[in-house]
C-alpha cells in the first residue's frame, strides 16, 4: 500500500519531468471535447488509457458507471459539459471484470452500495434468459457489462438535460466503450 508521503514525492518527481509549457497549459484552462461517464476503477484511468494530455476529457465516474436521473453530481458534471464546455463526444465507459457487476449478478451485499446496484440486479432480471444462455459466469459477467453500458446509453439519452440539449442543437454523439483489461483496449459497441 501506498502512504501519503509517497503520492507526494512521486508527485514532485512528476512534477519536475514537466515543461513549463505544460503548466501554462494547463492554467490557461480546459478545453475538452469528451465527457467521460466510466467506473470508479483505479485500474481504468481515462486519461492514461486514451494517451490524453489533462484538460482534454472532462471525467465523472461512479461504481459500475450508472446513470441515475437523481445523481446530482452525475447531472451536474453532465450539465457543465454540455452546456459550459460543449463537448463533441460522450463516452460512457464499462469494464469487464467489474466489481460492482459482479456484486450485482452473485448478489452480495456490500452495505450502502447494494442501493446504489440494484438497477443492475434489476437489469439482470431482465435480461435474465439471454444471461443464462452463456455457459461459464466469466462470460456471463462479460455480457452483464456490455448490457450495462447499452442500458446506461439509452438512460443518459432519456435524460432531459440531454433531450434538451440536442433541441437546441448542441452537437455531440453518445459511444458506449467496454475497456478489456486482457489486451488494454477500448472496444466500442
Amino acid at each position: 500500500m501506498m502512504s501519503l508521503d509517497q503520492l507526494i514525492i512521486n508527485n514532485k518527481k512528476w512534477a519536475l519531468n514537466q515543461s513549463s509549457k505544460f503548466f501554462e497549459r494547463l492554467v490557461d484552462g480546459q478545453n475538452p471535447s469528451v465527457l467521460w461517464i466510466g467506473c470508479s476503477d483505479s485500474r481504468v484511468p481515462p486519461d492514461t488509457i486514451t494517451q490524453m494530455e489533462p484538460g482534454n476529457i472532462f471525467v465523472h465516474r461512479n461504481i459500475a458507471n450508472l446513470i441515475n436521473e437523481n445523481d446530482l453530481n452525475l447531472i451536474s458534471v453532465l450539465e457543465y459539459a454540455i452546456n459550459v464546455l460543449k463537448i463533441k463526444h460522450i463516452i460512457v465507459c464499462g469494464h469487464y471484470g467489474c466489481g460492482g457487476i459482479q456484486a450485482a449478478f452473485e448478489n452480495t451485499s456490500l452495505g450502502k452500495i447494494d442501493k446504489w446496484i440494484e438497477p443492475i440486479k434489476k437489469l439482470i432480471g431482465l435480461n435474465k434468459k439471454e444471461i443464462d444462455s452463456y455457459k461459464d459466469q466469466n462470460s456471463k459477467l462479460k455480457r452483464i457489462v456490455e448490457i450495462n453500458i447499452l442500458d446506461q446509453v439509452k438512460k443518459l439519452k432519456d435524460l432531459d438535460l440531454v433531450k434538451n440539449g440536442k433541441k437546441e442543437n448542441i452537437n455531440f454523439l453518445i459511444h458506449p466503450v467496454v475497456f478489456d483489461f486482457q489486451n488494454g483496449r477500448l472496444n466500442l459497441l
